[in-house]
């Protein structure tokens, strides 16, 4: 997952910061190797997932980082708790792979529409029903 630098407004914007597993050799892409990615995006849980392997996964309530540029421009990254007030997640919206310079290929790219059962979210919320 790349990060790039995002703006609102025209000012700098800050944005998570995944970055703990960058450059380690267990969570790069491996070349030749057809690798299954998901990204998950249910309520407020977020998934990337690479080959079966758990890379990231964020709630409501997880500690975060944020990385931002304060008054002089320069970097700042600070923790906080990630929250759909501050980190609201979308509903819908587009999503685009990175094509200039890469090496990856892409195939059978599929979206799916992740719909909650009912019945478990009710006996969730109604411990008299399970």
């Amino acid at each position: 997952m790349r990060r790039y630098p995002r703006e609102s407004n025209g000012k700098p914007a800050e944005h998570l910061a995944l970055n703990d597993k960058d450059e380690k050799p267990g969570y790069l892409i491996t070349p030749d190797k057809l690798m299954p990615v998901r990204l998950v995006a249910y309520d407020d849980r977020i998934q990337y997932i690479v080959d079966g392997k758990l890379i990231y996964e964020i709630a409501s309530g997880d500690t975060i980082q944020v990385e931002g540029r304060d008054s002089q421009d320069d970097p700042t990254v600070q923790k906080t708790i990630y929250d759909l007030n501050r980190f609201p997640f979308y509903r819908d919206g587009y999503f685009g792979f990175r094509m200039l310079g890469t090496h990856h290929i892409y195939t059978n790219f599929r979206v799916h529409a992740l719909v909650p059962d009912v019945d478990v979210d009710t006996a969730r919320s109604d411990p008299g029903t399970q």
